[in-house]
């Protein structure tokens, strides 16, 4: 990207520019996503009281424990009743929305295990990384079984606070897990 002249019309090789610039607003319709706006979201300064790094850390095992159990009800007996979840796509959702995903994944895959590959915990923050793995012997999300194993990795942040999570940041390798779906 280089940068305008005063005119505006002509660029100016020797002026500094931005890496990145705002996504304009005539094309997504919404405000773009600034660091700014995840820090507001994302922050634990206005929390009283900060959930240990080992409770942390316990609370991931219990969550992957409970998943591996294919549990749903176990899993989410962890999360605050009004818990907001973020996907990537910028959808929010809430529990019950989630407990249905969640059930059409252990559906779809009855032998799926979830395998953490690094568990983070700061403050109140929780991060998990984790590979999911398992047989496609029931259809997914419209696309049919295949009889073939599966592995993808997610990535999940949590805040936990008072021992439940209020939120949910979430990263699926979806292009992965549907290209291992074609038949």
């Amino acid at each position: 990207m280089v940068a305008l002249t005063q005119a505006g019309n002509v660029p100016d090789p020797a002026r500094p520019t931005r890496l990145f610039d705002p996504i304009p607003l005539s094309i997504t319709g919404a405000e773009p996503l600034r660091p700014s706006t995840l820090e507001k979201h994302m922050s634990s300064s206005n929390v009283e009281t900060r959930t240990s790094t080992a409770d942390l850390h316990q609370f991931a095992d219990e969550l992957i424990r409970q998943l591996n159990l294919r549990d749903t009800d176990g899993a989410f007996a962890l999360f605050a009743p009004d818990a907001r979840l973020y996907a990537a796509d910028g959808t929010t959702t809430g529990v019950e929305e989630n407990r249905a995903v969640v059930a059409s994944v252990f559906d779809a895959f009855p032998d799926i295990t979830f395998t953490p590959v690094r568990v983070v915990a700061e403050d109140d923050w929780l991060a998990i990384g984790f590979i999911w793995a398992g047989t496609s012997t029931r259809p997914f999300n419209g696309t049919p079984a295949t009889g073939r194993p599966i592995k993808v990795l997610e990535f999940r942040m949590f805040r936990v606070v008072d021992g439940k999570i209020t939120e949910a940041w979430g990263l699926i390798d979806l292009a992965t897990l549907f290209a291992q779906l074609q038949s």
